[in-house]
C-alpha cells in the first residue's frame, strides 16, 4: 500500500507493507476502535474485517497499482493519492 501526500512545497510517500496493515491482529483490534468512534449504528465484526481483508488481498493480486483515494484541492493544489 502506498500513500502519496502533495503539498504546494513538499511531497510526502509512505510505503505499507501489505501484510503489516492487513494481517489477523489487526482484524481483531480494528472492529473495536472503529465500533468506539464510529457514529453511525452499524458495528463490524472481527470476522467480517478478515473476509474484507481476505477479498482485498485477492484484489490485489489481480490489480497491482489500484487507486483507492484520489483527492485534490483545485485552490492550493494539494493532492492525496492511496494505491494498493
Amino acid at each position: 500500500m502506498k500513500i502519496i501526500i502533495n503539498d504546494s512545497d513538499k511531497e510526502i510517500k509512505i510505503k505499507l507493507p501489505y501484510h503489516l496493515v492487513f494481517n489477523s491482529l489487526s482484524a481483531t483490534v480494528l472492529p473495536k476502535v472503529i465500533n468506539k468512534n464510529a457514529e453511525s449504528e452499524g458495528v463490524i465484526t472481527s470476522k467480517q474485517l478478515r473476509q474484507l481483508m481476505r477479498e482485498l488481498s485477492r484484489f490485489r493480486k489481480k490489480h497491482r497499482k489500484w487507486v483507492l483515494v484520489d483527492i485534490e484541492n483545485g485552490e492550493t493544489g494539494e493532492k492525496v493519492v492511496i494505491t494498493l
